[in-house]
C-alpha cells in the first residue's frame, strides 16, 4: 500500500500515474487488500474521471477487478456507482458506448462472485434498475450503429442478474417485462420512447353470482381495457419489415445491412433469453398477470386474440430462426409453468367477460392453431423441433376433458407427416409427442391412430442432399430417397394401428442396419410399449409381431440403455396381456398357448441372457418383468425353466448390485402369492429367508418391506401344510419391527406385516417374545391414531384385525387397540379407514372380549351410519356405500354375540336412541337382508323394543 501511495502522491502526469498503477497491479501481484482498493477508488472518483480519458480509467478498473479480493461488497458497490454516474451521461459517441459496454463487462465477473445476502440484494436490484433505466430512455439515437449492441449488453446484464436473485425483482418486474416486450420489435418497426409500461392484465373484482346466496362474494378476474398503440410490423406480402438504419453522413452497403439484420436479431434473441430467465427464476404467480402480453396481442380484449405482438408471431414469422426457436422455448415455459392455470379454467372459449384462467386458456388454443400452421412451412430443423416440443408440452399439461374433442387429434394429424421427415431429430421429437399423447389415458385419440394418414414427404431430399433449410441437422438418407415404407403403411389393413405399423417397420429397419442405438429406434421401441400399455385394443392383432420385433431389437444391441428400454417395452406388453387375458372370450386356449410361448421365449432369450452380464440396470429390468407373468402362466412354464427362474430369483437377492437385489426381492414377494406355487413350500421358505436377510439393506428398502408384507399375507396358506418352522413367524415379526422403525416412508407395508406375523404366534412364542409383542401392539395403535397418511392408517386397522384373529393375544391387545379403532370409525373422514377399522371388529368372537367398550362400540357404529352421509361428496359415494355394507355386516356380527340378557341390557338404551337415524343412513345400502340369530329372540319378551330395533337395523323392512 505504501508503494501505491507513493505513486499517487508523485508529481507525475496523470497518464504516467495510470501506467505505473497498471504496472503495480500487474507485476507479481495476485491479491489486493481493502485499503489499497479504497485508495484507488478515491483516486478514480476524485482525479481520474475528471482529468483522464474514460478508456484509460476503464483499463485501470479492469486491471483492478482481475485481482483476488478480500474486501467487502460495499467497496465494489461504491466503485460501480461512481463509474456509472460518470460514464452513462456522456454517451455521445461510438467510443463512449464502447467504453460503457466495456465497463459493464468488467464488473460481470465480480457480480457473479458476490453472494446473495441482505447487503447485496438491494445493490443487485439497483444495478438491474440502472440497466432498465438505460433501456427505458436510452441516451443513444436508434439510428446509431452501436445502439443494438448497447441494447444487447444492458438486457444481457439484466438477464444475468435475474438468475442470481430470482423473485427478489418483483418490485421492478413490470418495468423489466415492458422493456423486453418493447425491444422485441427492434429492427421490425420504429420505436417510440420512453418505453411504455405494461399494465397487469387482470384486476380483482367482487361480484355476487346468480347461483350464490346473498352476501357471498365471488372473485372474478377481468381483462383491463386499454387503448392499444397501432403497430404495423408486417408489409403487404406478410413478411417482417426490417427497420433500415439511415445515416446522413454515409451510405450503408448491402454487407453492412446484412450485418445489421444479424445484430438486430441478436437483440431479439437476447430479449427472449432474458424472458426465459425471468420465467425460470420468478414465482409463476407473479408472472401470470402479464402472460396475455406475450400470448396474444394486448388489443385482443373482447375479440379473437391477435398475434401481431405476441411470442406466437415471433415463433412463426420472424426472419431469423434463432428468434423463432427461442420464442417456442418461452411458450413451452408458459405452458409448463401455467399447468395450474389451465386446470382451473372453467371453459376455453373467449368471452367478453370470463374468468382470467379461461381467457388465458383460449389464448393457448389460439396458440396451438397458429403453431400448427407455422410448423407446416417451417424450414429450420432446429425451430421445427422446438415447435414440436412446445406442442408436446401443450399435450402434457392441458386439461383435455375441458377442451374440444379434436384438440389433440389435430396436433397428431398435422405432425404425423413429420414421422417421415428427412431430419432424424424431427422424427424423434415427433415420436416423443405421440408417446406423450399415449400416456394420457383419458385422451380420446383412437380415431387418429386407427385412420391411416396421408403421409407425404414435405421436404424431399434431392441427390445433392439439399433441402432448402436455413439451418439443418443430421439427415438420415438411407431408405429415405424413396420412402417405400410409407406406401407399406398405406397398404396395410385398416384393422391395424398405423402408428404401431410405422414403429415396427422403423425398428426392424434400424435393427437391419445395425443402428439399434439410434434415437429414432429407441423412441419407436418406447412407442410400441406405450401403445400396448394404454391402447391395447388397437394393437391386439399385432402383439405377436410387436413382441418379436422388440425381442430381435434387444438381441441386436449390446448398449445397456437400449436393452433396458427394449425390455421395459416388452414388460408393458406382458402387463397389458395379463390384464386383458381374463376378459378374452373367443378361443381363450389359443391365446393362452400364444402368451405362454411369449414367456418361454422371453425367459430363454432375454432373461437368461442378461443374468451375470455385469449390467445391473438391464438385469434388474429383465427380472422385474417377471412380475407380470401371473399364476396361470407360471404353471404353464416348462418344469426345468420354472425351477431355473426360482433359483435365479433367490440367487439375485445376494447380487453385488442393489438394483438387481431390489428387483429380485419384489418378484419373490409377487411369486410367493401365486396360487400355482402354493405346493412349493421350500421355495416359500427360501424366499422368506432371503427377504429377512435383505431387511437390513437400505438400498432395497421399499421392495423388501413390500415383499415382507406379501409373504406374511400368504403365511397362513403355507402354515396349514405343517412344514413351516415354528420360529418363522417370530423371525418375520422381528424383521417387521425392524423395518417399521428403519424405513418410515414404507410403514404402510411394514404395519401390515406386523399384524400378519402376530396372527400366527403360538403360546410359547408369546411367552418368549413378550417385549416384541408389546412393542408391536403399541406400534399398531400409534399408526391408527397418528399415522402420517390415510393409507398407513387403514393398513394399521387391517393389521389390528389380523392381530385379533390370534385369541392368545386378544386380551392383551384389545384394551389398547380397540379405542383407537373406535376413534377411527367415529372421526375419520376417509371411508376406507372406517371400513378397515369396522372389519377388524369381526375378528372379536365374544361380547365379553369387548369389556367396557361393548356399549361404546354399538353407539359409535350406529351414529357413524347416519352422521354426514347426506353431505357426502359425489366422488366418495361408492366408498360410503361400501362402508355402510361393512357396518351392516359388523352390526349383524355383534348381534350374533348377544347370548345373555346382560349383553342386550347394556345396549338397549343405545339401540332405542340411535336405531332410527342409523336406518336412515343404512337405507342408502340395499343389501341388509340377513336375519338375526335365534338367541336374540329369546330375550324379546324382556326387551321387545331393543329387539325390534335390531330387526329394523339388520333387515330391510
Amino acid at each position: 500500500m505504501e508503494h501505491l501511495r507513493k505513486i499517487l502522491d508523485a508529481q507525475d502526469s496523470l497518464e504516467s500515474k495510470s501506467s505505473k498503477i497498471l504496472i503495480w497491479l500487474d507485476v507479481g501481484r495476485s491479491k489486493i487488500d481493502g485499503p489499497s482498493f479504497c485508495l484507488l477508488t478515491n483516486w478514480i472518483e476524485c482525479t481520474a474521471l475528471s482529468n483522464l480519458p474514460v478508456e484509460i480509467v476503464i483499463e485501470v478498473v479492469e486491471a483492478l477487478l482481475t485481482k483476488e479480493k478480500d474486501q467487502s461488497s460495499s467497496d465494489y458497490i461504491k466503485l460501480f456507482e461512481i463509474l456509472h454516474e460518470a460514464i452513462f451521461p456522456s454517451l455521445n459517441s461510438e467510443g463512449d458506448v464502447k467504453n460503457y459496454i466495456k465497463y459493464l463487462r468488467s464488473f460481470q465477473s465480480v457480480l457473479s462472485a458476490m453472494l446473495v445476502d441482505k447487503e447485496t440484494i438491494p445493490f443487485f436490484i439497483k444495478v438491474i434498475s440502472l440497466n432498465v433505466k438505460n433501456l427505458e430512455s436510452p441516451p443513444l439515437k436508434e439510428d446509431c450503429k452501436l445502439f443494438p449492441k448497447f441494447v444487447v449488453t444492458n438486457i444481457s446484464y439484466v438477464s444475468f442478474l435475474i438468475l442470481k436473485i430470482g423473485s427478489e425483482i418483483h418490485d421492478i418486474l413490470p418495468r423489466i417485462l415492458s422493456c423486453l416486450k418493447f425491444y422485441l420489435f427492434l429492427g421490425l418497426m420504429p420505436l417510440n420512447y420512453p418505453v411504455p409500461l405494461l399494465r397487469s392484465s387482470v384486476v380483482s373484482i367482487d361480484l355476487q353470482g346468480d347461483k350464490r346466496s346473498a352476501g357471498q362474494k365471488q372473485t372474478v378476474w377481468q381483462r383491463k381495457q386499454t387503448t392499444p398503440r397501432k403497430q404495423k410490423i408486417l408489409d403487404v406480402d406478410n413478411r417482417p419489415v426490417v427497420y433500415s438504419f439511415e445515416n446522413s453522413d454515409s451510405e450503408i452497403s448491402e454487407t453492412e445491412v446484412k450485418s445489421l439484420k444479424s445484430i438486430l436479431a441478436d437483440s431479439r434473441v437476447t430479449c427472449i433469453r432474458c424472458l426465459i430467465n425471468v420465467f425460470h427464476s420468478v414465482t409463476y404467480s407473479l408472472l401470470v398477470p402479464y402472460w396475455c402480453h406475450f400470448l396474444a396481442d394486448e388489443s385482443a380484449v373482447f375479440e379473437r386474440p391477435k398475434l401481431t405482438s405476441s411470442l406466437v408471431w415471433f415463433a412463426g414469422k420472424d426472419h431469423d430462426s434463432r428468434v423463432r426457436k427461442a420464442a417456442y422455448y418461452v411458450l413451452s415455459l408458459i405452458l409448463v409453468r401455467g399447468s395450474i392455470v389451465w386446470k382451473s379454467a372453467e371453459h376455453f372459449a373467449t368471452k367478453s367477460f370470463t374468468s382470467f384462467s379461461s381467457m388465458l386458456a383460449s389464448y393457448a388454443l389460439t396458440m396451438r392453431k397458429y403453431i400448427l400452421q407455422f410448423l407446416s412451412v417451417e424450414k429450420s430443423d432446429y425451430t421445427r423441433i422446438a415447435g414440436i416440443k412446445c406442442l408436446t408440452d401443450y399435450v402434457s399439461v392441458m386439461p383435455h376433458k375441458k377442451l374440444p374433442d379434436d384438440n389433440v387429434s389435430s396436433i397428431l394429424k398435422v405432425c404425423s407427416k413429420f414421422l417421415e421427415h428427412r431430419c432424424v431429430s424431427t422424427r424423434v421429437t415427433t415420436l416423443v409427442l405421440f408417446r406423450t399423447a399415449l400416456t394420457i389415458e383419458d385422451l380420446n385419440i383412437n380415431s387418429v391412430l386407427s385412420e391411416i394418414p396421408d403421409l407425404k414427404e414435405i421436404f424431399p431430399v434431392n441427390s445433392q442432399g439439399e433441402s432448402g433449410c436455413d439451418d439443418t441437422l443430421e439427415v438420415d438418407s438411407e431408405d429415405f430417397d424413396n420412402p417405400v415404407f410409407i406406401h407399406e403403411i398405406n397398404s396395410a389393413s385398416c384393422d391395424v394401428c398405423w402408428l404401431s405399423t410405422y414403429a415396427t417397420f422403423m425398428l426392424e429397419r434400424y435393427t437391419r442396419l445395425n443402428k439399434s442405438s439410434h434415437n429414432c429406434a429407441v423412441e419407436c421401441a418406447l412407442i410400441l410399449g406405450e401403445l400396448c400399455k394404454t391402447r391395447f385394443h388397437l394393437v391386439e392383432n399385432q402383439v405377436s409381431i410387436i413382441f418379436n420385433t422388440l425381442k430381435n431389437y434387444f438381441a441386436s444391441t449390446v448398449d445397456p440403455t437400449v436393452q433396458t428400454r427394449a425390455i421395459k417395452s416388452i414388460g408393458k406388453i406382458f402387463a397389458a396381456v395379463s390384464q386383458r387375458f381374463p376378459h378374452i372370450k373367443v378361443d381363450p386356449e389359443k391365446h393362452r398357448e400364444e402368451i405362454s410361448g411369449f414367456w418361454v421365449e422371453f425367459i430363454q432369450n432375454v432373461l437368461f441372457r442378461v443374468v451375470g452380464s455385469q449390467q445391473p440396470l438391464v438385469e434388474a429390468e429383465a427380472i422385474t418383468t417377471l412380475i407380470f407373468i401371473g399364476s396361470e402362466f407360471v404353471e404353464m412354464l416348462p418344469s426345468r425353466q420354472k425351477i431355473m427362474c426360482e433359483t435365479l430369483l433367490l440367487e439375485s437377492t445376494s447380487s453385488e448390485y442393489y438394483q438387481v437385489r431390489s428387483s429380485a426381492v419384489r418378484v419373490l414377494g409377487t411369486w410367493t402369492s401365486f396360487k400355482s406355487l402354493e405346493d412349493e413350500v421350500h421355495f416359500f421358505l427360501d424366499s422368506c429367508d432371503a427377504i429377512i436377510q435383505l431387511s437390513f439393506d437400505t438400498k432395497c428398502a421399499e421392495n423388501t418391506v413390500w415383499a415382507l408384507s406379501a409373504v406374511t399375507d400368504k403365511l397362513s396358506v403355507f402354515k396349514s401344510t405343517g412344514e413351516i418352522p415354528r420360529n418363522l413367524p417370530v423371525h418375520l415379526l422381528n424383521a417387521s419391527i425392524s423395518v417399521f422403525h428403519k424405513f418410515k416412508p414404507y410403514r404402510i407395508y411394514a404395519v401390515r406385516a406386523l399384524g400378519n406375523s402376530c396372527s400366527h404366534l403360538n403360546e410359547e412364542d408369546i411367552i418368549k417374545n413378550k417385549e416384541s409383542i408389546d412393542k408391536t401392539i403399541s406400534l399398531i395403535r400409534e399408526a391408527i391414531v397418528n399415522g402420517s397418511n390415510d393409507k398407513l392408517r387403514w393398513n394399521a386397522c387391517y393389521s389390528a384385525g389380523r392381530l385379533f384373529t390370534n385369541s392368545l393375544l386378544l386380551s392383551r391387545s384389545i384394551e389398547i387397540i380397540l379405542p383407537a379403532l373406535l376413534q377411527a370409525i367415529e372421526t375419520s373422514k376417509n371411508f376406507k379407514i372406517r371400513i378397515q377399522a369396522s372389519n377388524a371388529l369381526l375378528n372379536i368372537t365374544s361380547w365379553r372380549d369387548f369389556g367396557s367398550f361393548w356399549a361404546t362400540t354399538w353407539r359409535i357404529l350406529l351414529v357413524s351410519c347416519s352422521s354426514g352421509t347426506e353431505f357426502c361428496p359425489n366422488n366418495e359415494i361408492t366408498q360410503l356405500n361400501n362402508y355402510l355394507k361393512s357396518a351392516t355386516s359388523v352390526i349383524q356380527h355383534l348381534s350374533s354375540l348377544i347370548d345373555c340378557e346382560k349383553s342386550l341390557e347394556i345396549i338397549s338404551s343405545i339401540l332405542l336412541d340411535n336405531a332410527e337415524s342409523a336406518v336412515i343412513g343404512l337405507d342408502r345400502c340395499c343389501e341388509r337382508s340377513a336375519s338375526l340369530p335365534n338367541s336374540v329372540f329369546d330375550f324379546e319378551n324382556r326387551y321387545p323394543e331393543a329387539v325390534k330395533c335390531l330387526k329394523l337395523i339388520c333387515c330391510c323392512g
